[in-house]
């Protein structure tokens, strides 16, 4: 197997992870509240932290063969910076666009008595 082959073929599991890691994240079937929400956050990171995991095998794989040419060396950093990318615009897009409204912040109150004829 040439070592361009053994990159295009890790390139290959990359994609399936970013895939799957979508796929993974769109299946998590629920009502639409806090823990399907944290579900699906997490079947997605999960799945993005194995994607990133396969692109730095890939960039060595890349970087590690003496005399790689120079486009397999690039072809090999192509799936960490798509992953970081993803991961970077999903962040983005939470903080960004989080429709949630703020929680109110309560005032804090000196404690008071007792009403007259609670406590014998």
């Amino acid at each position: 197997m040439r070592r361009a082959d053994i990159v295009y073929a890790l390139i290959v599991v990359w994609a399936l992870a970013i895939g799957w890691s979508l796929w993974g994240a769109a299946a998590v079937e629920g009502p639409r509240n806090l823990d399907t929400g944290f579900k699906k956050l997490d079947v997605f990171f999960k799945g993005q932290l194995l994607a990133f995991g396969v692109a730095l095998v890939t960039a060595a794989a890349g970087f590690a063969f003496a005399g790689a040419a120079r486009r397999i060396r690039l072809i090999g950093l192509i799936p960490i910076g798509l992953t970081v990318l993803v991961l970077a615009g999903s962040t983005a897009a939470f903080l960004l666009f989080n429709e949630a409204d703020p929680t109110p912040s309560t005032q804090t109150r000196m404690p008071t008595a007792p009403a007259d004829g609670a406590v014998d």
